[in-house]
C-alpha cells in the first residue's frame, strides 16, 4: 500500500434519536446492536496502522462470516447472515491472526469497552453524515479522496485517476496501486 495513501474507515452506525442517550445501534446489513461492527470496531482498536486495519477489513469483507455458523441465502451479493456469537468470534479471530493484530486484546474488548467504541462510531457518524444519521439509505460504501465525495465513481480506474489527481504518486504510475486501491475499496 503506498505510503502517501491515508485511510480512514468510518463505520456506518446510527440510532433513531440522539447517539448521546440512544444506544439502540443500526448498521446496514446486519441484526440490530451491530454485532458485526462490534468486532470490527474492536480490532481497529487494537491494530496501530492503516495497513493492518486494511488486511483485517480485506479478511472480514472477504469471509463474510457465512460458512457453517451462519445462514446466508445462495448468491447473496452482500453478507445477509443471521449471526452467532461464536461465528463472529471465529472470523474476527482469523482476521486478526491475517492483519497481525493481538486477538486477545480484541476478545477483551468485545467482552468491556465495544460499547464506548459504538457510541463514539454513531457520534461520528451523525456528525460526518448527518443526512444519513437516523433513517433512509446509509449511502456506504462511501469513498472520499482528498476530502472529496468520489460518488459512484469506484471502478479501478477512476479510483487511480482520483488518486494520482490528488497527488498519489504511485498511483500514477500504471498498474502500480491497483491492489491496494482494490484493497481500499
Amino acid at each position: 500500500m503506498a505510503a502517501e495513501i491515508d485511510v480512514k474507515f468510518t463505520a456506518a452506525i446510527r440510532t433513531a434519536g440522539d447517539p448521546a442517550n440512544d444506544t439502540t445501534y443500526d448498521c446496514p446489513d446486519e441484526d440490530p446492536g451491530c454485532p458485526y461492527t462490534t468486532w470490527v470496531l474492536c480490532a481497529f482498536n487494537a491494530s496501530k496502522t492503516d495497513e493492518e486495519r486494511v488486511k483485517f477489513m480485506s479478511c472480514w469483507d472477504d469471509s463474510c462470516p457465512g460458512d457453517s455458523k451462519f445462514t446466508c441465502p445462495p448468491g447473496a451479493t452482500v453478507c445477509e447472515c443471521k449471526a452467532n456469537a461464536s461465528g463472529l468470534e471465529s472470523a474476527s479471530k482469523t482476521c486478526s491472526e491475517t492483519a497481525k493484530l493481538d486477538f486477545a486484546a480484541v476478545s477483551a474488548c468485545q467482552k468491556g469497552g465495544a460499547a464506548d467504541l459504538l457510541h463514539a462510531a454513531a457520534v461520528a457518524w451523525e456528525e460526518k453524515w448527518p443526512s444519513h444519521a437516523h433513517t433512509g439509505p446509509f449511502q456506504v460504501p462511501h469513498v472520499l479522496i482528498g476530502g472529496k465525495d468520489i460518488g459512484s465513481n469506484t471502478t479501478v480506474p477512476d479510483l487511480i485517476k482520483s488518486l494520482c489527481a490528488d497527488g498519489v504518486q504511485a498511483a500514477c504510475k500504471s498498474g502500480s496501486l491497483t491492489s491496494a486501491v482494490l484493497t481500499v475499496v
